[in-house]
Formats: structure tokens, sequence, C-alpha cells
């Protein structure tokens, strides 16, 4: 079998350091992005003031929510005129208060059909640790008198879906991405909901300081003089 001499092992080690050194080098990662959210029964059995609506982006800075689409659960819709679908009164989409320092718009709009079970609100400047915050009455279609199929507690709106739809660049990465994720709302006092996944993403790339490369050429030429003159057995 051929042996590679010191010499040329040094001098492949060398070249082959001058590749990697001039490079760059990136690194996977893997961010996690989230959103938090409540649902509350606001009117009980009387449907004075709807029905209260909150989602909170909890993901790290640079990422914004651009979206949200809630999807009742069975046997509920959304009450929003008077004389409709559920039980009177009905309460439209309102009192939104959007993200700070962005808008909230109702997809398609400008208003939330009566007797739907889905309502869709696309963003703008929902920015990390923002609130986005609406009322809209829920109401039961089965079961009980009048009174009760107005009440749909936290309890009652378990098993509702909200997908969350994320985008931004991440710190540190030239990367920008989009991607929807879903939860279901839990049964608690409030039905509340959270909405998390991972996205990998690459970071950015960053050249080896030419300072560390010529430590790194030191070392290689100090090891390769070295096996150099190892004596051979």
């Amino acid at each position: 079998m051929a042996m590679v001499s010191g010499q040329n092992w040094l001098a492949g080690a060398i070249v082959g350091a001058m590749l990697l050194g001039s490079g760059q080098h990136a690194q996977a990662a893997f961010i996690t992005v989230s959103a938090s959210g409540t649902y509350t029964e606001l009117g009980g059995n009387n449907d004075t003031a709807g029905d209260a609506f909150t989602i909170v982006n909890t993901s790290p800075a640079g990422i914004q929510i651009a979206g949200i689409a809630i999807f009742l659960p069975s046997n509920t819709l959304f009450d929003t005129v008077n004389a409709g679908s559920g039980q009177n009164p009905g309460r439209p989409y309102a009192n939104v208060v959007a993200p700070a320092g962005g808008t909230a718009t109702l997809n398609p709009g400008p208003t939330v059909t009566d007797g739907t079970t889905l309502i869709a609100v696309e963003f703008t400047g929902f920015d990390a640790t923002d609130t986005f915050s609406f009322t809209i009455d829920v109401d039961d279609t089965v079961g009980g008198n009048a009174n009760a199929r107005r009440n749909v507690p936290g309890a009652e709106f378990a098993g509702a879906t909200v997908a969350v739809t994320f985008s931004g660049a991440f710190l540190g990465s030239p990367q920008t991405f989009s991607g929807s994720y879903f939860a279901d709302f839990l049964s608690e006092v409030n039905a509340n909901v959270r909405v998390s996944g991972q996205v990998e993403v690459e970071e950015q790339a960053v050249p080896v300081p030419p300072g560390l490369l010529l430590i790194g050429l030191g070392s290689l030429a100090l090891t390769g003089y070295s096996y150099r003159r190892r004596p051979v057995p």
C-alpha cells in the first residue's frame, strides 16, 4: 500500500484549510413559532355583548402572524343578525382591537355571514408580543331553550380549531417563510388554545475570520512537521 509522505499530507491539509476558510459556514436551526388564544362567553343567557376572542403572538422577534382562521365546533354558529340563524339578539364582528401599529381585515369581509361556522382575518404588523381581539356572538344550535342556546361556555366551545399563519424573517437568518399551524381550543372555564410549530431555517452564513484561519494553518503546519519527523518503525 502506498503511503502519503508528510510533505504531501501537510500540503493537502493546508489547501483544504484554505478552501474551508475562504468560504462561508452555515448552520441549520429550529425556531419555534407560537400563538395563544382565549374564547370567553360574555353575554350569558342574554347575549348582551357577544363573545370575546383574543389572540397573542408569542413567537420570537421578527415573526409576524399573517392570518388566523377559527372553525367552530359542531352544533354552534356565529349569530350576527337579529332574527337570523341563532337566538336573538345577534351580535356582529365588532369591538376589534388590531395589533399595535397593524391592521386586521376580515377575509373576505366586510362582515361575517350570519350562520357561518368560520371566521378568517388577515393582518399587517401583527408582531411578536402583539394582541388582537374582537367580539362576535356564538350560539348553540341544539338542545335546551332559547336562553340555553344563547350561552356557549368554554366547555361547549372546546373542540373549535384555530389555524394561524406565521410569516417573517428570523433574526440572524436571510430566509423568510410562511407556514400554518392548527390547534384545538381546550375545555376550561374559558376555552384556551396554544398553537406552536417548529420551522427549520439556515442561519446567516458567517465567513471564518482571517486571524483564525492563520492560527489554524499554523497548527496544521506544526502537526504536519511532527508527523514528517516521526520515526518509521
